[in-house]
């Protein structure tokens, strides 16, 4: 009885022998002022304050109007 053969370790290269040319990324920062840099890290948290707050007040403003019309 034979035990299980070990996988093939060594990736099987294309047809040829030759390995294709590595992928290299180039990054370039962006620079920004100090005003940018401190929008673009808390965008997202001050555009969601942002909308619960416009809902919460106008939920506010259609409840005073919704009094006046009962109580006033």
């Amino acid at each position: 009885m034979s035990g299980r053969h070990k996988k093939r370790a060594k990736k099987k290269r294309p047809s040829g022998g030759h390995q294709p040319a590595p992928v290299i990324h180039r990054y370039q920062a962006v620079v920004r002022g100090p005003l940018a840099q401190w929008w673009h890290d808390k965008k997202r948290s001050i555009k969601i304050t942002a909308a619960v707050v416009s809902v919460a007040l106008i939920l506010i403003w259609l409840l005073l109007e919704l009094a006046k019309l009962v109580f006033g």
